[in-house]
């Protein structure tokens, strides 16, 4: 944000409620949060979100965002979200209201399956995942046995896109495939 969009939002035509996409909306609430002089004077904030999963609905709402929708929400959901903030409610659109409630149901992973679990999304095996957090490699397996029963996965993969499905890691998780070997030139 720009000193002048924060201009705009702290003067006398401050807006009641600002409507942004997520990423603008958090880097708002922690700029206004981060200064002293600004924590009586944060804006009522709405993102309107491409993604509602848990983990972002939840992050959104840590970082004091009152309110999100989905983008795909209808005219009339977002006339709905706007007046609840604006009276200073939150407001949460069915999908995220659903992911959010999901979550609490589910079976929760310990911090430490949460850590295989991000290795296992970033596509390493059980040994360098032993090396990596430096536990025994048995205990990795244990980990990771406990990780697909919780996820009710039948494989490493199901267990990183269900884990993807429901939030529990970001997309910066997902396993890239690795670079395709170019074939040595020929030498003649």
């Amino acid at each position: 944000m720009s000193e002048i969009d924060h201009d705009r939002l702290l003067g006398p035509q401050a807006p009641a409620v600002v409507i942004s996409d997520y990423p603008s909306g958090l880097t708002l609430m922690q700029y206004h949060r981060s200064m002293p002089w600004l924590r009586s004077r944060v804006p009522r904030c709405l993102i309107v979100a491409e993604s509602t999963r848990c983990w972002q609905v939840r992050r959104a709402l840590e970082h004091g965002v009152q309110g999100v929708v989905g983008a795909d929400c209808s005219l009339q959901e977002l006339r709905r979200a706007v007046h609840s903030v604006h009276q200073g409610q939150r407001f949460l659109c069915e999908a995220a209201s659903a992911s959010m409630a999901e979550s609490i149901v589910q079976e929760s992973l310990t911090p430490r399956e949460m850590d295989v679990l991000k290795l296992l999304g970033e596509g390493l095996d059980n040994k360098t995942i032993s090396a990596r957090l430096r536990i025994a490699l048995g205990t990795v397996k244990t980990h990771v046995k406990a990780v697909l029963e919780k996820l009710d996965a039948s494989s490493r993969t199901q267990a990183v896109a269900t884990a993807l499905q429901r939030g529990l890691i970001g997309d910066e998780h997902r396993h890239h495939a690795a670079p395709t070997r170019q074939p040595l030139p020929a030498i003649c």
